[in-house]
């Protein structure tokens, strides 16, 4: 179903910006790529293993308002320190595994690119271009994105801490 490698996509999500520290493909709450800067501390297995299902589920109920608020492409959290983003790899929604009534299943069968980024960048130019890589790699549709892929809250720039 997917024509890329998972590990070099990570790599080329990672050149998007030098503050790009982690990025993880995830399926099934299961981590099947991951890039990871030298010298950025490694989460233990158990909060990793946590962190995972966290972001299944958030999309699992994000995803559950798409027939009233529109098709669901990306989530951003933000910590004092980081954020992270994790964005929606799934290409076709008549699969009956996307569209899980239980939203609390960890099967949920999204398929997750997540990254995290620290320091200065721009929130619109950053996800535009991770989604014109998806794009690029037909790993999600083409208007996966209401305005060509900028954030819908409009632009916004994080500061540097």
């Amino acid at each position: 179903m997917y024509d890329v490698d998972d590990q070099a996509l990570c790599e080329r999500v990672a050149e998007i910006n030098k503050n790009i520290s982690v990025v993880t493909i995830v399926e099934d709450s299961e981590a099947v790529a991951v890039y990871q800067k030298p010298r950025v501390p490694m989460m233990n297995e158990k909060r990793a293993r946590g962190g995972l299902l966290q972001m299944q589920l958030w999309v699992a109920m994000a995803k559950s308002n798409e027939d009233f608020l529109g098709k669901f492409c990306y989530t951003m959290l933000h910590w004092e320190n980081s954020d992270i983003f994790v964005f929606v790899m799934d290409k076709d929604d008549n699969d009956d595994d996307h569209n899980n009534d239980n939203v609390y299943s960890n099967r949920s069968g999204h398929r997750l690119l997540s990254l995290r980024i620290e320091g200065k960048y721009r929130h619109d130019v950053l996800v535009s271009k991770v989604l014109n890589l998806l794009r690029q790699f037909r790993l999600i549709e083409k208007d996966s994105s209401r305005n060509g892929g900028t954030s819908s809250s409009g632009s916004s720039s994080r500061r540097g801490l």
